[in-house]
């Protein structure tokens, strides 16, 4: 009985996490801040590829220890339990391509619209992979606290219709 009412409380686990979360966020961007020798006060934004590389990989890990964090202690769960165990290399594959093809279809619709204009570009390699990096981490983040954390909590608290 006791374990029906504590899923049926799983919701109060999200909103607990909120402030922890940004707290650790927070401080893990202000390392990586202290790190790269930005001041926080006047450097709200990163000059570089490269800087905003490294504030959004900690912002990576505190999202991860917080998730850990939670899961470890209030959870009682093991981290693996949010989707991280098996890895269906399929699904990652269409949703890339899926992703390509709404963003290509998006620009060319903007692009013969004469909403775009073209002028000129400079492809740089290491910006060009970083970017990629960047992308990926806060798709995987974004992945992991709301689809992972979040949306399993809630469903395991709710009426699924």
């Amino acid at each position: 009985m006791d374990n029906i009412i504590s899923k049926k409380r799983n919701w109060t686990r999200v909103l607990k996490m909120v402030i922890p979360y940004i707290l650790i966020i927070g401080l893990f961007q202000y390392a990586a801040f202290l790190i790269l020798g930005l001041d926080v006060t006047k450097d709200i934004l990163p000059k570089s590829t490269w800087e905003m590389f490294l504030i959004t990989l900690f912002a990576s890990a505190g999202t991860f220890l917080t998730i850990w964090l939670f899961r470890k202690y209030i959870d009682k769960e093991p981290v693996l339990y949010l989707g991280l165990k098996e890895i269906k290399k399929k699904d990652i594959l269409y949703g890339l391509i899926i992703g390509f093809a709404i963003m290509l279809l998006g620009f060319l619709v903007l692009l013969f619209n004469n909403e775009i204009k073209y002028s000129d570009s400079v492809l740089l390699i290491p910006d060009f992979i970083m970017s990629i990096g960047i992308f990926g981490l806060v798709a995987f983040n974004e992945e992991l606290l709301i689809r992972g954390y979040v949306l399993s909590n809630l469903m395991d608290s709710m009426n699924r219709y």
